[in-house]
């Protein structure tokens, strides 16, 4: 609720700043019936951001019916809405109560998700690479932030040096050494080398769906830019978004996407209107969708 209370201070504060009018007039050129298809790549990104959610447990041991799961991964995106997305650790939460899965074990699953859409958001931007001039830090920072989070996953003596020692102290200190004990056996198998590849080609196939969502939402108004322009600025924005730990990465990712499309010379009236619309067919679509299936979910589904 604080998120969207935040959004909407963001989105008015850049309304104001485009001009209402030429705002409203703008979104009144879109032609609506084009809302259909890019929902509809949002869904489709959704079900295959949950074929790897699905692999994930499966590597981590749990036979969990696909409906009951596919529900439960769409729950998940309630919690979208907040820094770096690990509100979806709620995901956990259902997986606890409805089938007896620790939540130290599969609250990894969240990391390694963070991993390989990182992983394809920096191999998705550099598509652009030779066509957009601009600061590179997100990118830089991006790969920074994935070898880090290899490095340490796979220093394993360093880990296992670290939980032992908390495991050996008193009180909260040693629970907490034993859900780390819990969470890095799940860690280390989901991001072994070994089990990267695939994971991160469906995160690469899952976030070019909203990537043609946002190149038909540009076409719409008639925006004439490449494909891989168009990825290039909805990956670049996202990255850089998720690197800043904002909510839903607002207010900085809809800053940076209005920026480069100006400079690709769209007017900014134009740019603003094709920026919300993305954003709320993909990020606030994926609270909707979440909160829906969340709404629907029972303690009795069961295993």
């Amino acid at each position: 609720l604080l998120s969207m209370a935040f959004a909407a201070l963001i989105y008015f504060g850049f309304l104001v700043w485009s001009g209402w009018e030429d705002f409203v007039g703008n979104l009144q050129k879109f032609p609506t019936y084009l809302l259909l298809p890019v929902l509809g790549l949002s869904l489709v990104n959704y079900f295959i951001r949950y074929l790897k959610f699905d692999i994930y447990l499966r590597l981590l041991g749990y036979e969990v019916k696909r409906w009951l799961g596919f529900r439960i991964f769409l729950a998940g995106l309630a919690g979208t809405v907040t820094p770096g997305k690990l509100g979806e650790v709620l995901k956990s939460f259902l997986l606890e109560r409805d089938c007896n899965a620790p939540i130290a074990k599969t609250a990894p699953i969240v990391v390694a998700e963070r991993f390989t859409d990182l992983t394809a958001l920096i191999l998705l931007t550099l598509i652009g690479l030779k066509d957009i001039k601009g600061d590179w830090t997100p990118v830089v920072g991006g790969i920074g932030l994935v070898t880090a989070m290899f490095i340490i996953v796979s220093w394993r003596s360093l880990c296992n040096g670290i939980i032992d020692w908390l495991k050996k102290r008193d009180g909260f200190l040693s629970k907490v050494g034993e859900k780390l004990d819990e969470a890095y056996s799940s860690t280390k198998v989901m991001l072994a080398p070994s089990q990267l590849l695939i994971p991160s080609l469906i995160s690469v196939l899952s976030w070019s769906c909203e990537c043609l969502g946002f190149g038909l939402v540009l076409w719409g108004f008639g925006v004439k830019i490449t494909i891989a322009r168009a990825t290039f600025i909805y990956c670049f924005a996202t990255l850089a978004g998720a690197l800043a730990m904002l909510p839903g990465g607002l207010g900085a990712t809809e800053a940076i996407m209005i920026g480069f499309l100006a400079k690709s010379g769209v007017a900014e009236t134009e740019a603003t209107a094709a920026t919300l619309i993305i954003r709320a067919c993909t990020l606030w679509f994926a609270v909707l969708v979440g909160g829906l299936s969340l709404a629907t979910l029972s303690p009795k589904d069961q295993k």
